[in-house]
Parts: structure tokens; C-alpha cells; sequence
């Protein structure tokens, strides 16, 4: 069984599009889903 490290780190997210790769700082929390007001809205009827 793999150990995990004392610490961990998050990564920075990249959200790959058509038109664009923006990235997304690691240091807050961000709110993903249908709703407009989402930080990161996914339009798709499958996604909650």
C-alpha cells in the first residue's frame, strides 16, 4: 500500500475549452455546476 505524504499540495487547475485555457489559482475553493453564479459553469443536463 502506497504511503501518502505528510503534506499535501493542491495543483493548479486549468480548464481546457475551445477558445481558451484559462487557469485557476490552487489557494481558494471554487463552485463547479449548472447554476450561472457557479465559478465554473457546466452546461450540460448530466452535470449537477
Amino acid at each position: 500500500m502506497a504511503e501518502w505524504p505528510v503534506a499535501l499540495t493542491a495543483s493548479e487547475l486549468v480548464l481546457e475549452t475551445d477558445t481558451r485555457s484559462p487557469a485557476r489559482s490552487p489557494d481558494r475553493e471554487y463552485h463547479v455546476g449548472r447554476d450561472p453564479l457557479s465559478d465554473i459553469v457546466i452546461d450540460d443536463a448530466r452535470f449537477s
